[in-house]
């Protein structure tokens, strides 16, 4: 099933089909999704925060107000597509250790720019996407 291997990494739980996948997208992912995309790029909990495009500020009040703990659709939505992305890298790359190296990396083919700050967009995570598919299959990237 398509997401849901990012899924599971994101909430520790398997989706039954891929409608739950939609559903608790829409529902809302966990508040933890957040710390998980900052091991996944092994980046601080701030900048996993502006990665889905949210303060760590309106996340922390979020914890504490009527949301539930939960991420709203859209940054749910940017969470997935977030460790989607590092997951094509790791097959990309062979292991998590060189995808996380490379996302780090100033690259040539994204304006001399590390894929990881082109992340908080979804402009942005197109590109570092078609960098890492170029490479895949050995163009440049």
């Amino acid at each position: 099933m398509q997401y849901a291997k990012e899924f599971r990494q994101l909430t520790q739980h398997t989706a039954p089909d891929f409608e739950s996948v939609i559903d608790i997208i829409e529902e809302g992912l966990p508040l933890s999704a957040v710390e998980q995309i900052a091991k996944m790029f092994e980046v601080s909990k701030a900048r996993a925060a502006a990665m889905l495009g949210v303060s760590l500020r309106a996340l922390q009040s979020r914890s504490q107000s009527d949301h539930k703990g939960k991420l709203p659709l859209r940054e749910s939505d940017r969470a997935l597509q977030l460790a989607k992305l590092m997951n094509e890298a790791i097959v990309c790359f062979g292991n998590a250790e060189n995808a996380v190296r490379w996302m780090k990396s100033a690259n040539t083919g994204l304006g001399n720019k590390k894929p990881v700050d082109l992340c908080s967009s979804g402009v942005g995570m197109e590109m570092v996407r078609d960098s890492v598919n170029r490479l895949k299959f050995g163009l440049t990237a």
